[in-house]
């Protein structure tokens, strides 16, 4: 009833409610350091990638 007033997901709706009986609060918590601009995937396609250097 209440995702459907929100027109929301069903799993949203259940998981603000888990946060908020756990913390008292819907924001979200802050995280330590900087998030990766890269994926683990694309991290190891560079990673892989030739240097392309003539010597």
């Amino acid at each position: 009833m209440i995702a459907k007033t929100l027109k929301m997901s069903c799993s949203m709706v259940a998981q603000t409610i888990q946060r908020f009986n756990r913390t008292s609060s819907t924001q979200n918590r802050p995280r330590h350091g900087r998030p990766k601009k890269l994926s683990e995937r694309a991290q190891r396609h560079i990673q892989r990638m030739p240097l392309g250097i003539d010597v």
